[in-house]
C-alpha cells in the first residue's frame, strides 16, 4: 500500500449523487482562470508575433478543452489535430513492445505525432494528464524528451524575461 492510500484509510466513500450534494462541494470552472493566468508565466505575444503555425495532440485526455481557449484568448495559430477525449486510447499507435503506452518520448508511441513534422512549425503532444511532452519539428523530428522541474506547459520556452533564471526554460524564439 502507497503512502497516500495508508493516509485514507479513515476516509468513507461517498456516492457521486450525495457528493455533490453536499454543502462542502462546490464546482469550479478552472479552464479560463488557468489559460488567462498563462500570459503571466508565458510570453504570448511573442508566439504569436512568431507567426508560427502549430498543432498540438492532447493524446485523448482533458487537456484537449484546454486549447481551444488558449488559441482564441492569445490568437495563436493552433490546430488541435485530435480533440477527441478517449479513455480507451483506441487512437495511440503502439510502442516498440507492442503496447498501448503515453510514452511521448517514443518514436512508435508517438507515430501520429512525427507524422505531423513537416505539417507544422512545431507540433507537440501532451500526455491524459499533462505533465509529459513530445514536440516535432521539420529539421528534427521528434525531439529528445528534457527532464522537467514539474509540470509545465509545451510553451513555456516562452516565458517572460521577468522569470529569466528561475528554471522557467525561457529560449529565444529565434531558435
Amino acid at each position: 500500500m502507497n503512502c497516500c492510500a495508508a493516509a485514507n484509510n479513515g476516509v468513507k466513500r461517498v456516492p457521486f449523487a450525495r457528493a455533490v450534494q453536499a454543502g462542502t462541494t462546490r464546482q469550479e470552472i478552472i479552464v479560463l482562470p488557468y489559460v488567462n493566468d498563462l500570459r503571466n508565466v508565458i510570453d504570448m505575444d511573442a508566439i504569436r508575433g512568431a507567426g508560427l503555425k502549430l498543432g498540438v495532440d492532447p493524446l485523448g485526455g482533458a487537456a484537449g478543452h484546454y486549447w481551444g481557449p488558449i488559441n482564441e484568448i492569445y490568437g495563436l495559430n493552433i490546430e488541435v489535430v485530435n480533440p477527441k477525449v478517449d479513455p480507451t486510447f483506441s487512437f495511440m499507435t503502439v510502442d516498440h513492445d507492442g503496447k498501448i503506452r503515453m510514452d511521448c518520448s517514443s518514436p512508435y508511441a508517438m507515430a501520429r505525432l512525427v507524422g505531423l513534422k513537416d505539417k507544422y512549425r512545431v507540433a507537440f503532444a501532451n500526455d491524459p494528464d499533462s505533465d509529459r511532452h513530445g514536440i516535432v519539428t521539420p529539421s528534427a523530428g521528434l525531439m529528445k524528451p528534457q527532464p522537467l522541474p514539474g509540470c509545465r506547459h509545451p510553451l513555456s520556452a516562452y516565458a517572460p524575461p521577468a522569470l529569466a533564471g528561475t528554471g522557467s526554460g525561457r529560449q529565444d524564439a529565434s531558435q
